[in-house]
């Protein structure tokens, strides 16, 4: 649940919820946790980004094994890759 509403009320686009249960899936627990939290401020992309962020860090602080497939996880997505270009661009012209 998402501020007291399910997930996909509070976030009714597909590519949301998906990238919301990547720990999960990555790490082949899907299903196993309920997770309620509250999230304020920010676009709904920083929102999930967050969220996400803090399923992470609870998954690894319950298994430190589930570290390696979260991080294979990590930068999938092509909004993140091309942040990670437009970032090494500045870095050359440094």
């Amino acid at each position: 649940m998402v501020n007291d509403k399910e997930f996909d009320v509070y976030f009714p686009m597909l590519d949301h919820r998906a990238v919301l249960l990547r720990p999960f899936t990555e790490t082949k627990t899907l299903g196993m946790w309920d997770v309620r939290c509250t999230v304020k401020g920010g676009g709904v992309s920083g929102q999930v980004g967050v969220i996400q962020l803090g399923i992470s860090r609870a998954l690894q602080n319950w298994d430190p094994e589930l570290r390696p497939p979260l991080r294979e996880g990590e930068g999938t997505n092509e909004e993140e890759s091309s942040d990670d270009d437009a970032y090494d661009d500045v870095d050359e012209l440094s």
